[in-house]
C-alpha cells in the first residue's frame, strides 16, 4: 500500500518467499497473478496449486497439459512473441548467401535452460543428414556447465555447427 501497487505477478511460485507475498496480497486485498515459464505439470505440485488457485490470473508459455482445475482460468501466453521485432526480414546478418537453417537459443547458459537438450537434438539431426547451425546467445552463469556443454558439443561432433555468442545487448 505504501507504493501504490495495483497488481503483483509471481514468476516463481510454490516457495516460502512466494507464500509470504501471497499472504500480504490477500491481507491487502491486492490482486496477484502467477506466470509459469515451465511445463504446466508444475501446476500439479501442491504448493504451486495453492498459489494458482488463489491467484486472480494464471498464465503459462504453452497450452499443453494444463490441469483441469485451471480450466477457464488459464491464459496461454505462448503467442506473446513480438513478430514485428523478431521478423526475419529485419535481421542484419550476412549469412554469406547460405540457406543453412539456424536454430537459435537465446537464454542464460545454465543447466535448466535446455542447451544440452538442443545439442542432443543437433546430434540426431546430424545423424539424419540435415544441414543446420546452432547458435547460443546468453551470459554464462555457470563456468562448470559451460565447460561441460562445450565438451558435449565436441563429443557429439558438432563443433563446426555450434556458435556461442555470449551475452548480447538488445541492439
Amino acid at each position: 500500500s505504501q507504493f501504490g501497487v495495483d497488481l503483483v505477478v509471481l514468476h516463481f511460485m510454490g516457495g516460502g518467499d512466494a507464500d509470504e507475498i501471497v499472504s500480504v496480497c490477500r491481507e491487502e486485498r491486492l490482486p496477484f497473478a502467477v506466470q509459469n515459464h515451465f511445463s504446466n505439470d508444475r501446476f500439479l505440485h501442491i504448493s504451486i496449486r495453492k498459489h494458482a488457485t488463489l491467484a486472480s490470473g494464471v498464465s503459462g508459455v504453452n497450452g499443453c497439459q494444463v490441469p483441469d482445475y485451471l480450466a477457464g482460468r488459464f491464459v496461454n501466453l505462448g503467442d506473446g512473441i513480438d513478430t514485428c521485432f523478431w521478423n526475419p526480414d529485419r535481421a542484419d546478418v550476412d549469412a554469406g548467401g547460405s540457406s543453412t537453417p539456424v536454430i537459435f537459443l537465446p537464454a542464460r547458459i545454465v543447466r535448466t535452460k535446455g542447451q544440452a537438450d538442443l545439442v542432443e537434438v543437433g546430434t540426431i539431426l546430424l545423424h539424419r543428414g540435415f544441414d543446420f547451425r546452432i547458435v547460443f546467445a546468453g551470459r554464462e552463469d555457470s563456468a562448470s556447465f559451460s565447460a561441460e556443454l562445450r565438451e558435449l558439443v565436441s563429443e557429439r561432433g558438432l563443433g563446426d555447427r555450434v556458435t556461442f555468442l555470449g551475452n548480447l545487448s538488445r541492439a
